[in-house]
């Protein structure tokens, strides 16, 4: 009988360690696809939008980790606050742009839902990204 229960528990793991195998596989070969399209988007970004914005662009974005890594550009954060504390920050970080990813109705910053009727911000241009609406503000006041 113990040795029924220890074939049992091998053919448990053995199992078990298949299937973590065959989702690590599929989870790398995903990362990696999802590497490779970020990258081809901020080389585009870079090619067809740096030109517009000026020497020495400083822009402020939610992902400027990727954006610093991929295009060598200073970035400071979008801060999680109302859009008077965002603009303040712009300025005493020097910021010259923000650029912002998504649906406009759905921001992951709510203060700037209304950016597009607010006196401060011009938008540069937008377009589709990987399924995206990307759109670029200079900040004039």
């Amino acid at each position: 009988m113990r040795r029924i229960a220890a074939i049992a528990a091998v053919l448990v793991v053995a199992w078990i360690a298949a299937g973590q195998y065959a989702f690590a596989k599929d989870s790398v070969a995903r990362k990696s696809q999802d590497i490779d399209d970020l990258n081809a988007f901020y080389k585009a970004w870079s090619e067809k939008t740096l030109p517009l914005l000026g020497p020495d662009p400083v822009i402020m974005a939610r992902d400027v980790h990727e954006l610093h890594a991929l295009t060598g550009l200073r970035c400071v954060m979008i801060p999680f606050d109302d859009e008077p504390t965002i603009r303040a920050t712009a300025k005493r970080y020097g910021v010259t742009h923000i650029l912002l990813i998504g649906d406009p109705d759905r921001p992951m910053r709510p203060s700037l839902k209304d950016i597009d009727r607010m006196p401060w911000y011009e938008l540069v241009t937008q377009g589709k990204a990987l399924g995206q609406l990307v759109r670029v503000y200079r900040i004039v006041g």
